[in-house]
């Protein structure tokens, strides 16, 4: 059952998908619905149900899908070989309070 995995684990961008993907044929088909609508009320109800909504869904498809991949950015920068120091020495008795005011790795200035 990986593929069930899988989805739970991106639940996210499965969401994302089919929100903008069912906004999008909203919007487009609300548009068409107005084009072939001779009433004037017809074409505001067709604009408040069918574009306000598909708007909507595509906003908030867009934003899971964005958040998705702020995630993953997030992951690569907290995981990566580079985000941990190589070396930290620290002193271990009070006799090496002597150099306690120089750094255990190295500082370098830009000049």
């Amino acid at each position: 059952m990986p593929v069930f995995r899988l989805l739970r684990a991106q639940w996210d961008r499965l969401v994302g998908s089919v929100l903008l993907a069912g906004g999008t044929v909203a919007v487009i088909g609300a548009l068409a619905a107005i084009a072939g609508s001779h009433s004037q009320a017809d074409r505001l109800s067709f604009l408040a149900s069918g574009v306000v909504g598909g708007v909507f869904s595509v906003t908030t498809g867009g934003a899971l899908l964005l958040s998705a991949h702020f995630q993953d950015a997030w992951r690569r920068v907290e995981g990566g070989p580079a985000s941990e120091p190589s070396e930290v020495t620290i002193p271990s008795s009070a006799e090496d309070d002597a150099c306690a005011g120089t750094p255990a790795v190295p500082v370098t200035t830009r000049g």
